[in-house]
């Protein structure tokens, strides 16, 4: 079989002869055009239009464009083709998770396959709609991800810049009011603690306007350490992210263990800071948090 190949790429006029019945080699450089004779074979089997993909370069965009067009002669006998390329190894044979496309589907998948798996979804469905409908257990596994989360992003599983770490990891400051502060312990405990704090806070840039309170305009000098004392001994967000966990910790006290309620309540409401064994303890129990979260 002789075929007759002009104007694909870089070959302008070539005749190739193949043997039929019988494989067929031809090899040479890079660039020599064993690929564009491939693809010539296959759109002439295959999709004639896309012959036209295979012009020139020198000939797009100009006068010849019309004139000079791509065709393969003598491949009318081919009826049908195969090609094994680069691009057929990416989609099929080398695929990262199986080795033959659709693997599933050819070889496992079936009349009988399906109908076992219709019997399966059917006795499932029942606790897939416990799962899906069912408000509290949404809940329990949004704090259960909270709680995780808490410990901040680490490979031993605490980080000091987590919201345990922020919170506690210092000892409780809510439960625990320095003495200089006692004054202040019904705002700094109060429910809007993050909002006064921060309030608080903002205003010690007006203390050096006048020797008045810039809150309530009564004298300061006996009182501007205490007043600073707020900014040293607190900061908003760690008030917040203690906040946050004292919530989580009650929403998730009711599915503890008594003991693990006990030794989490007091680790929370520690004074001095977290030890290397508490730290240990709360790394433990976030395994088993993510675990059942995991699990449900």
């Amino acid at each position: 079989m002789d075929l007759t190949i002009k104007h694909c790429n870089n070959i302008d006029d070539a005749t190739l002869s193949l043997d039929v019945g019988k494989l067929n080699i031809k090899y040479g450089p890079n660039g020599t055009g064993k690929s564009t004779v491939a693809k010539a074979i296959e759109f002439a089997v295959s999709d004639k239009q896309k012959l036209s993909t295979l012009r020139p370069f020198k000939h797009r965009a100009g006068a010849l464009e019309s004139a000079v067009t791509p065709s393969i002669e003598g491949a009318d006998a081919l009826k049908s083709i195969a090609v094994f390329n680069e691009e057929y190894v990416s989609q099929f044979v080398f695929k990262q998770d199986e080795v033959v496309k659709n693997s599933f589907d050819i070889f496992i998948r079936n009349s009988e396959y399906d109908k076992k798996m219709a019997e399966i979804e059917s006795l499932v469905s029942d606790i897939k709609d416990a799962f899906n409908k069912n408000q509290n257990i949404d809940q329990v596994l949004r704090d259960l991800n909270d709680l995780s989360e808490s410990f901040g992003k680490s490979q031993t599983g605490y980080s000091k810049a987590g919201r345990i770490g922020k919170g506690i990891g210092s000892g409780n400051k809510l439960e625990h009011v320095p003495e200089k502060l006692t004054r202040y312990s019904q705002f700094i405990k109060s429910d809007m603690n993050v909002k006064w704090i921060k309030w608080q806070i903002d205003g010690n840039e007006y203390l050096n306007i006048s020797t008045a309170c810039p809150y309530c305009t009564s004298p300061t000098e006996n009182n501007k350490d205490t007043i600073l004392a707020v900014s040293e001994e607190y900061d908003a967000k760690s008030i917040e992210h203690l906040n946050i966990l004292q919530g989580i910790f009650t929403r998730l006290g009711k599915y503890f263990s008594a003991e693990t309620v006990q030794q989490f309540d007091a680790l929370i409401k520690n004074k001095s800071g977290l030890k290397k064994e508490e730290i240990a303890y709360l790394t433990g129990l976030k395994g088993q948090v993510d675990t059942l979260s995991e699990k449900l």
